[in-house]
């Protein structure tokens, strides 16, 4: 068998694509674990971009070139749109739940600062919450849409859905998700804090004031494109239960720091159940 001097990196580090300019790029690396120079590698979205250059001396991959991949500009929700969900709190769930732990006047205080809706673009989602994701310039990237239970929970025979697919606005409406909360960075100067989920930012803002609490939307959400926005911030991870390691290495990644706050303080069976710092808040 051939030994070949260069190997595609196989460790979790990704650099900047020459193509696409995305986070996404596997250099290729020697024997002694050297980086090839900048140009050769493979960018990981092989879909969207399709660069890859190798050394001379480099195992020959399969690989169909495709031409380089231009994102399409982010659709945008109309503001008014928005406007008209900024009511019938009463007949939300998980509204109506804060309200008996923290009071009317701060859980309006929330609503009003990262701008949560009521649904009503149909019967069946008429009390869901729609979490708008409102960017840094104030433009309306979409809503994420989740039914909620009395008790607080996500209800699990409902899955979440999207504002634009409901209403169809327009049909090749290009969502291009920004962080929950990202239209705050302009008005607060605070050091950032990031959680996956919309409703434990809203609920660790209730707990804990000197960060500006924001969410990426799931534990594989923390991705180059949400997070450009918080160049020169001070930035710290609070993930769930189960996600520490994969969030370690994103804070490396972008020189975040990451709390392990509830690692240190989790039983077993808050780990079965992957609690966040939320329901560790709220106890």
């Amino acid at each position: 068998m051939k030994a070949f001097k260069y190997t595609l990196d196989r460790s979790s580090k990704k650099f900047m694509c020459p193509g696409c300019l995305k986070k996404t790029f596997v250099k290729f690396i020697d024997i002694d674990k050297n980086y090839a120079p900048e140009k050769f590698g493979r960018c990981d979205r092989e879909d969207r971009c399709g660069y890859f250059t190798k050394p001379d001396d480099a195992e020959e991959y399969v690989f169909i070139p495709r031409t380089i991949y231009e994102d399409k500009p982010a659709s945008f929700i109309p503001k008014e749109n928005a406007i008209a969900t900024f009511k019938d709190y009463n007949l939300n769930p998980l509204i109506q739940f804060l309200i008996k732990k923290f009071g009317e006047d701060k859980v309006f205080k929330i609503l009003n600062q990262y701008r949560i809706g009521i649904d009503d673009t149909s019967s069946f989602t008429k009390d869901w919450v729609i979490f708008w994701q409102f960017d840094i310039d104030n433009n309306i990237r979409s809503g994420k849409m989740i039914k909620y239970c009395t008790y607080g929970k996500r209800s699990k025979e409902h899955s979440s859905t999207w504002y634009h697919k409901k209403r169809h606005i327009p049909k090749d409406f290009n969502l291009k998700q920004c962080l929950f909360g990202e239209h705050l960075l302009n008005k607060v100067n605070k050091p950032i804090a990031i959680v996956e989920s919309e409703k434990t930012a809203i609920i660790a803002s209730l707990f804990i004031d000197k960060y500006l609490w924001l969410a990426c939307g799931g534990k594989n959400e923390l991705r180059p494109s949400k997070l450009a926005v918080l160049k020169n911030r001070s930035v710290t991870l609070f993930p769930d239960l189960g996600a520490f390691n994969l969030w370690s290495e994103k804070a490396n990644d972008f020189d975040f720091n990451i709390s392990n706050h509830i690692e240190k303080i989790a039983t077993d069976d808050d780990r079965d159940n992957g609690l966040d710092i939320a329901d560790f808040l709220m106890r």
